[in-house]
């Protein structure tokens, strides 16, 4: 996040300002505003909106996707389960499953010696050691074989309810639920996703096909945001493009902790993910079982040697309904804000944060504890500075101030034929929410005046 950083005293520029204020009253001719200043301003509100790169207004957003049911309610901060049965599927707070870890472990991640069952299962002397073991002994294996005989194990090692598949219902994640399907093994196990609620309506429209197409799938546990229920309530929170501003924090609030509390709440040890090599970037190195670097947990990767084109074959081959966007040119689906087509020629992630370094989701990033405290209290400032807003618009619009976002900026102060005075805010900013009273004093002179000019707030 790029935050404005305003050293000057408060002060010293409300004393300042009221020189200025007082200068205006004693006016004959209204408005001491030129044209120079005007422009002044103008270019001075480009140059910082430039460099703040954020997510300007909260306000007139809707949301793109659609949601799994008519009416559904959700608990906040809970997973939702959807349950079979119904001609809506019906979403509620989901539970814990097994033993779940202390606080202490919440917080500093899963010890290891919670892998003592993978340590024993192998004869091996230490988790790490353990891990060797299997992708040298998986290793050896046929690359179609592996995934069966991946999963096969994991059934037979892993106490119930120990274990998941954390899917976004990809390709790779809809081979491999389909595998353990053909096992008997989904009622041993949860299957979570998560809504980051930048969804296409086409993979919200999946998730319910998906949940009617496997009998043994009972439930899916769907985690979300765990202040926001939807992509509305989301950008009032947070500013309606924070994945553009901050992609770091966008990817924790969305990705990162929503998998964290899953992964918590059902008393997870090892995961399962639908990362292959073939996808390329990070992941052309990537083992088939590897000991999550932030908390501990074994995560599986039983897909790491297969190709795109395998993957295919399975799907077409067991008539396995797939997100529609994939016939419509997009080779890997995620979020609305971040996946674009996609030629063949780019790889299969190539439409994932096109321009950007990026080139593997956040919730495979190590994040220690001290990032995800850091993460989650830069958070909590942003949503207070957007709580704030809500109330200052309120009374800016009393005082007849226009707010300036990105939308609108060049229709009400670059293309303006009257006199402008712009205030650059940024929600968050604790020297800007004490500057609002003195900012619409001001305006409320402008009113007096008349005159054709007016005032305006932007961040």
């Amino acid at each position: 996040m790029v935050e404005l950083n305003l050293r000057r005293e408060f002060n010293r520029r409300a004393g300042k300002l009221d020189k200025f204020v007082h200068g205006m009253g004693s006016s004959p001719k209204g408005l001491p505003m030129s044209r120079f200043m005007r422009t002044f301003l103008v270019g001075a509100g480009f140059l910082i909106m430039a460099s703040l790169v954020f997510a300007w207004s909260s306000t007139g957003v809707h949301r793109t996707g659609v949601p799994l049911s008519e009416g559904a309610r959700v608990q906040p901060g809970r997973g939702r389960n959807l349950k079979r049965g119904s001609e809506n599927l019906a979403l509620r707070g989901g539970g814990s499953g097994g033993e779940v870890p202390d606080a202490q472990q919440r917080q500093s991640g899963l010890a290891k010696s919670q892998l003592d069952v993978v340590v024993d299962a192998m004869g091996a002397s230490d988790a790490d050691s353990a891990v060797s073991m299997l992708n040298e002994k998986f290793s050896d294996m046929v690359a179609l074989e592996q995934p069966g005989a991946i999963l096969k194990w994991a059934g037979e090692t892993f106490p119930k309810k120990r274990w998941a598949q954390i899917t976004s219902f990809g390709l790779s994640g809809l081979v491999i639920t389909d595998m353990l399907a053909k096992m008997k093994l989904l009622g041993d196990m949860h299957v979570v996703t998560i809504d980051t609620l930048h969804l296409f309506p086409e993979t919200y429209k999946l998730i319910s096909e998906v949940h009617d197409y496997w009998e043994d799938l009972e439930d899916i546990k769907l985690y979300h945001c765990k202040r926001a229920e939807t992509r509305r309530q989301f950008e009032r929170m947070y500013g309606a493009r924070l994945w553009q501003a901050d992609a770091a924090l966008y990817g924790y609030l969305t990705k990162i902790e929503p998998t964290k509390r899953a992964l918590d709440e059902l008393g997870v040890i090892a995961w399962l993910t639908g990362r292959r090599r073939s996808q390329g970037g990070e992941r052309s190195e990537l083992n088939l079982f590897e000991i999550d670097a932030g908390d501990g947990r074994l995560k599986i990767n039983p897909l790491a040697n297969w190709g795109r084109e395998e993957v295919w074959r399975y799907i077409k081959k067991n008539a396995i309904p797939y997100n529609a966007l994939h016939d419509q040119g997009y080779l890997s689906v995620g979020d609305t804000v971040s996946t674009e087509k996609a030629a063949e020629s780019e790889g299969e992630r190539g439409g994932r944060w096109r321009g950007s370094n990026n080139t593997e989701c956040g919730i495979h990033h190590h994040t220690s504890a001290s990032d995800s405290e850091g993460l989650a209290q830069k958070a909590e400032r942003i949503r207070q500075g957007y709580a704030w807003e809500q109330r200052a618009l309120e009374r800016a619009r009393e005082q007849g101030v226009t707010q300036v976002t990105q939308d609108n900026f060049v229709a009400e102060v670059a293309e303006s034929d009257t006199a402008v005075l712009l205030d650059i805010y940024v929600p968050w900013c604790p020297h800007c929410r004490q500057f609002e009273p003195k900012f619409n004093e001001i305006a409320q002179v402008f009113a007096k005046q008349g005159g054709g000019g007016k005032a305006g707030g932007g961040v």
